[in-house]
């Protein structure tokens, strides 16, 4: 194996770990800044273990609605975020590996909103999950493939982009790069 390929291979660990941990964060910084919104005190906040808990505050149907839905929501708009910032003529092979990595976990953490929604038609959704606790809230309201139907145009829009801003194509000529 050349250096140049040890070098993609530990650059990609390192961007993908990154990407990771920055997709916890995200995602329990929604949690968290509805949680504020609603008056609750933070009495823990955990990237390790993926959690935050807080005390008090006053919760309605719309901020339990929102508490439910923000940690996919927050991860997936800085996600767009990234892509119209994205630097497309940027040569630095981490740069392009990272916001490939980071636009794509935070477009497919979405599946588990296309695919709860038919396990819970189904009484098969896991109950402790924020897809489902959303679904129990809106299930009089909105039909559980409506919010499926509506995740996979959210995936759409994010992988399209991605494509449009040249994300993609930079990550393959990146990786198309180590044949030399």
């Amino acid at each position: 194996m050349t250096a140049f390929r040890v070098k993609i291979f530990i650059y990609t660990v390192i961007a993908a770990a990154a990407a990771v941990f920055l997709h916890i964060f995200e995602h329990e910084c929604g949690h968290l800044l509805v949680m504020l919104g609603a008056g609750s005190t933070i009495t823990e906040f955990s990237v390790l273990h993926a959690h935050v808990s807080g005390v008090g505050g006053s919760f309605t149907l719309m901020t339990e609605l929102l508490f439910n839905v923000s940690g996919a929501l927050l991860p997936y708009l800085l996600g767009l975020l990234t892509i119209a910032l994205y630097r497309r003529k940027a040569k630095n092979h981490f740069y392009r590996i990272f916001v490939f990595l980071r636009t794509l976990i935070a477009a497919s953490s979405l599946m588990s909103w296309v695919i709860i929604p038919v396990q819970y038609m189904h009484s098969r959704a896991p109950r402790t999950d924020d897809v489902t606790k959303f679904l129990d809230l809106t299930a009089d309201k909105i039909h559980p493939l409506i919010i499926s139907n509506t995740a996979v145009c959210l995936i759409l829009v994010m992988i399209i982009c991605m494509f449009l801003r040249d994300i993609s194509r930079n990550y393959v000529l990146t990786i198309k790069s180590l044949r030399l």
